[in-house]
């Protein structure tokens, strides 16, 4: 990946204008970068303990036909297999401007690649394109995955498409994201959230902005959480809750995105919304999801304290001690005053005990 690193930010700077002087940095981006890292368990894992983003490079994601044309095979199954009067929302234009568009259309215009457009929300779970695919290396420790209701609705695995030069700015989610690539590529730039905010670069969810997104290349390089990294054919990232993310697409990309919630990091992504309340408690009827999303977790951990240790390893359950241990040694005395109280909280370090021995 070093060799390809100037023809990155080269093609990166020509979308977005706040990377213009990106040479300039170079020094300090090569100590940020995010190297792929072969898949394990224990290293996914503990990697989301440490709320530190991670790009594996062999986790694979089966989809239906051919191993030799994965997104051949893919854009088949959009076409074919999603119904043509399902209309898929797109930004398309310079301007961003909201389109509708039929799969056939879609698949189209992102193949022709003449105009810019992205498509980043069409949730395609319980569609015939969801048979297709095989997605059990991204759901099955993802606690939403497993659940029913609005708390499953949360995971929203989506369909990601877009062009080059397609970019998104500045923003974060309330729930830890993966996103793996079929074919194409992206650049991410992430920070804490809090930390960026603190030293003046805005989040399109949580600031009032208008136009872009205030960011600086020297500003980012600064923050002690930044990292950026890319991710790239049959490549995985998974990114903490906290991180704010900078979006670009340099080659034209096909790939899938979801939200989950995963027992090794569950106290540090618990503590987050109690003390950085999750934007969804701001909409009418879902105010309770937390508590919701708790309760289910603790409902499903006392119903794994008995299964087998493969099960539990499926779940990441051999890390969800090491993860509280963590949470224990390094949050602060206010989070820590904050949180323990809660007695969801509670019970969910008394279940940790139990499954340390």
């Amino acid at each position: 990946m070093q060799e390809n690193v100037s023809r990155v930010w080269d093609v990166a700077k020509h979308i977005d204008q706040a990377l213009v002087e990106w040479c300039r940095y170079k020094d300090a981006l090569a100590y940020k970068y995010v190297e792929p890292r072969a898949f394990s368990r224990m290293t996914l894992f503990t990697t989301l303990i440490r709320n530190q983003p991670i790009v594996v490079y062999d986790l694979p994601i089966s989809i239906e036909g051919s191993e030799t044309d994965r997104h051949g095979n893919l854009l088949e199954g959009i076409k074919c297999k999603i119904a043509q009067t399902e209309r898929i929302k797109v930004r398309a234009g310079h301007a961003e401007t909201p389109a509708y568009l039929s799969s056939r259309d879609l698949v189209a215009r992102w193949q022709r690649g003449k105009a810019k457009l992205c498509v980043t929300d069409f949730h395609f779970r319980e569609t015939q394109l969801e048979q297709s695919v095989d997605l059990r290396r991204l759901s099955e420790f993802n606690l939403l995955a497993h659940a029913g209701g609005l708390i499953a609705e949360l995971e929203m695995m989506t369909l990601v498409m877009s062009s080059q030069g397609a970019f998104t700015d500045s923003h974060s989610d309330d729930l830890d994201v993966s996103n793996h690539c079929v074919t194409g590529r992206k650049l991410w730039l992430v920070w804490d959230t809090q930390e960026g905010r603190n030293a003046g670069l805005e989040d399109v969810e949580r600031d009032i902005v208008y136009g872009r997104a205030a960011f600086d290349l020297s500003t980012f390089c600064k923050l002690e959480s930044a990292r950026w990294l890319t991710v790239g054919p049959e490549e995985t990232l998974f990114l903490p809750a906290r991180f704010t993310h900078r979006v670009i697409t340099l080659e034209r990309y096909l790939g899938f995105g979801s939200f989950f919630v995963s027992f090794p990091n569950l106290l540090q992504t618990a503590t987050r919304w109690i003390t950085f309340p999750p934007l969804w408690t701001l909409e009418k009827g879902s105010e309770h999801l937390v508590d919701a999303i708790l309760a289910f977790a603790l409902d499903r951990l006392g119903g794994l304290l008995t299964a087998s240790w493969a099960t539990k390893d499926a779940w990441g359950l051999r890390y969800f001690p090491l993860g509280i241990r963590r949470w224990l040694r390094v949050s602060s005395m206010a989070d820590r005053h904050c949180v323990e109280g809660q007695p969801s909280v509670r019970q969910l370090l008394r279940l940790a005990k139990k499954f340390s021995n």
